[in-house]
């Protein structure tokens, strides 16, 4: 059963974190004007799928008692400029749930 609920969890993921793929040009070298800086996508390093892996090895879920039945949780965050996650809103039925991949995504 704990399996099948991570696997639950990790196609909840799939639909969280799913971005949509664009393709930019970049300024010709040396278009930037003086002090402006060149900003560049968000990646986790191995990609989205080495993230759901990531957090999901993170979540304890001997730390939850009384976990019966299915249940997920989604999660939102940002990623600053320095790469570091901030405003993390994680939201489901389960608050000791939530907590933990609270917790898992922060570790």
């Amino acid at each position: 059963m704990k399996k099948l609920s991570l696997l639950l969890f990790l196609i909840g993921f799939n639909f969280v974190f799913a971005q949509i793929q664009t393709t930019e040009t970049s300024p010709p070298q040396g278009s930037l004007g003086k002090g402006q800086k060149s900003y560049q996508s968000a990646e986790y390093p191995g990609g989205i799928s080495k993230l759901r892996v990531d957090i999901s090895e993170k979540i304890n879920l001997k730390r939850l008692k009384g976990l019966k039945g299915r249940f997920y949780s989604q999660a939102k965050f940002s990623v600053n400029t320095e790469g570091e996650i901030e405003n993390i809103v994680v939201t489901g039925e389960n608050i000791d749930f939530n907590n933990e991949v609270e917790r898992a995504i922060n570790h």
